[in-house]
Formats: structure tokens, sequence, C-alpha cells
């Protein structure tokens, strides 16, 4: 029989995370799932995508004993499909975690690099947890040991450090692959050094930059918080914002607030801070845009993607981009 692996509130509604169901077609599995789980269950199942052997898949999709059915229910306007229980855990975890990094650039840099390091991990296993859910295999440890290189080496050895760390840590990326059986793919391999790589530069990145000054990396966390605030907003509030794209939204704010935190704080020049908010801008728009293509599979910015941490999909790339920012003009 296929077998059904079921995630976020589908999961919690049915009691397990995988079970094997009759069925010839998509349709036929997932209907025999409604009939086995009940109404919380089936309410659940509206807005859900769906992938077989880690391809999108319809209703009508042909399916074989040995075939493997994903569900994942996704997240709009900040209330999950089945159950709002979601919602408020992943907000609370994206703020906790940009909480420690805050109050560890504000006590030292040891402690800077601790946060970092713990949410760059974080990261890595959320979006690892919904590749594995399309089928994608791999591990985060990886990335993590990738991401502990970066910023160590940058927070013990300064720029030399975090290129040595960085390429460390692409070579344990891609040696990971001899491990692992699951990351042997083409598909494996490339998305583990891509997401491991952006983790690693962002994390490494702006570790250099609270070397300098505490105050440059204050000014990077209010353009990307207020940039992930408008984005965030515009989505949950889609239905009565027609015609507001979430994208532009977090751009706009991104200038705004580059161009006041230009005038009110004296860590750059009004010309190279609004420079870096347009570097940070575009960079978190192209990583919510890297993170809708792994989570979702097509880009898709009006419905939240699947997982705890998809707010951070932005910052992190930002954080790469501003490093660069930093290095190029001051």
């Amino acid at each position: 029989m296929p077998t059904l692996r079921l995630f976020a509130n589908l999961r919690e509604a049915a009691g397990t995370s995988s079970v094997d169901m009759e069925g010839t077609t998509v349709g036929e599995v997932v209907s025999a799932a409604a009939a086995t789980f009940g109404p919380a269950f089936a309410d659940g199942l509206a807005a859900a995508r769906v992938w077989v052997n880690g391809d999108p898949a319809e209703a009508a999709t042909v399916v074989r004993p040995q075939d493997e059915i994903a569900l994942i229910p996704p997240v709009s306007g900040g209330t999950s499909v089945a159950s709002g229980r979601g919602a408020p855990l992943d907000a609370l975890s994206v703020v906790a975690l940009a909480a420690a990094i805050l109050v560890g650039n504000l006590l030292s840099l040891q402690w800077f690099t601790f946060a970092v390091v713990g949410a760059g991990a974080a990261w890595l296993w959320d979006v690892r947890e919904v590749l594995r859910a399309r089928g994608i295999g791999g591990s985060a440890i990886p990335g993590a040991v990738a991401v502990a290189l970066a910023a160590n080496g940058a927070y013990g050895w300064g720029m030399g450090g975090y290129a040595a760390g960085a390429t460390l840590g692409i070579v344990v990326l891609l040696v990971w692959t001899v491990i692992d059986a699951r990351a042997r793919s083409i598909d494996g391999i490339a998305v583990g050094l891509l997401v491991g790589a952006i983790a690693a530069l962002g994390a490494g990145g702006i570790v250099y930059v609270r070397l300098g000054d505490e105050g440059r990396v204050t000014f990077y966390l209010a353009i990307a918080t207020a940039a992930g605030l408008a984005a965030w907003l515009v989505q949950r509030f889609a239905p009565d914002m027609a015609g507001v794209d979430p994208n532009l939204a977090a751009l706009v704010v991104t200038l705004i607030v580059g161009l006041v935190a230009g005038l009110l704080f004296d860590v750059f020049t009004l010309t190279v801070a609004i420079l870096g908010a347009v570097l940070i801008g575009l960079a978190f728009l192209a990583g919510r845009t890297l993170g809708s293509m792994l989570r979702w599979g097509p880009v898709m910015h009006t419905e939240r993607a699947p997982g705890m941490l998809t707010m951070l999909d932005g910052p992190v790339l930002a954080a790469a981009a501003f490093f660069a920012a930093v290095v190029m003009f001051v």
C-alpha cells in the first residue's frame, strides 16, 4: 500500500506522522485517510499541498504500493488550515531566536556568536524537515557544522577565519554525502550545499560585522525585523489589501527604516546606510523567494510556506548581503 506522510496540523489530527493507506490514486488514498481520521483531518485537507515521491501531485495522480505521498497543510493569513495552534508557536519560535540574537549582541561577542550559531542551526533543521516531506533527503547536521565553523572562524580570526571556516564548511557539506546515503541524489546534494552555504555565509558574515561595532548589527536587525514584519502584515491582511505585494512592502519598509536609521544613528554615513538598506532589502526578497521554492516547490508569497521558521528565510541571506555591504562601503 502507498505510504501517507502527514505534517503539521494533519499529523496532529491523525495522531500519527505516517500510515499505509489503500488506493490507486492520490484522491483515493486521501479520501481513505479522511474517512479514517475524521472531520478535523478532512477540514485540514482543503488547502493541503500534495507530493508523490517529492514531486507535486493532484488527486488523479496514479500511485503504486511503494510510493510515498506527503501532505503538508499551508498556513494562510497567519492561521493554520486545520487549527490555529501552529501559528502562535511559529511566531513565538521566531521571536525567541530574534530576542536571543539581540540580547547576545548587547551582551558580548561571545554570546552573540553562540546565538547566531543556534539560530542558523534551527533554521537549517526547519528547512530540512520540510524538504524531507517533499522526498528530498539529507540532514541538517553538516549545515549546522558549516555554520559553526564560519561563525567561530570569524569570531576567532576575523576575515581570514571566516573565509577558512566557510570553506571548510562547504567541504563538510560535500563529504557528508559519502556518509549519508539519503543525501546522494543530485537534488539532495544541490539543496544541501545551497542551504548550508547560505546559512554559513550569513552566520559568519554577521559575526564578522559584530567584530567592528555592535551598532552595525543593531542596524541590520532593525531593518530585517521591519522588512519581515511588513511582509507578514501584508500576508496576514492580504484579503483586505488587494493589490499590495508583500515583497514590495518589505522593500519599501527596508528603505524607509534604513534612511531613518542612517539619520538617527552614527554607525554609517547616510549614503552607506541607504546602500546597505537596499542590499538588505533585495537579499531579503531573494531569501523569501528561495525559501518559497524550497518549501513549496513553486514560488508563492501570498501564503505562508510550511515550516516553523519561514520568517527567517529572508534574514539569513540578507545577513550575508549586509556583510558584503560593510566590506565594500565602510
